[in-house]
């Protein structure tokens, strides 16, 4: 098994768009994220992947401080030819 640690950075953009009662104008900002994972080759060809990450993204109104907290549990199956 193979341990793995990432952290990364960049800008997350989101578009304008109409609502029932309201237009949401675009905006967007910095974002943070970090994850831990774990890699289980089965077979000399075939993988496994479980990871665990966390993202802070900016508020999606520009009149919202509280920034999007998003935890993601994942899955991945990798097979090499």
């Amino acid at each position: 098994m193979t341990p793995g640690v990432e952290a990364l950075g960049g800008y997350e953009g989101y578009k304008s768009c109409n609502t029932d009662t309201t237009r949401l104008g675009g905006c967007g900002g910095f974002q943070l994220g970090t994850g831990v994972s774990a890699t289980y080759l089965a077979s000399q060809n075939f993988g496994v992947r479980f990871l665990l990450d966390y993202d802070m993204a900016p508020p999606m109104l520009r009149s919202s401080h509280e920034r999007l907290h998003r935890v993601t549990l994942g899955l991945a199956v990798a097979a090499v030819f």
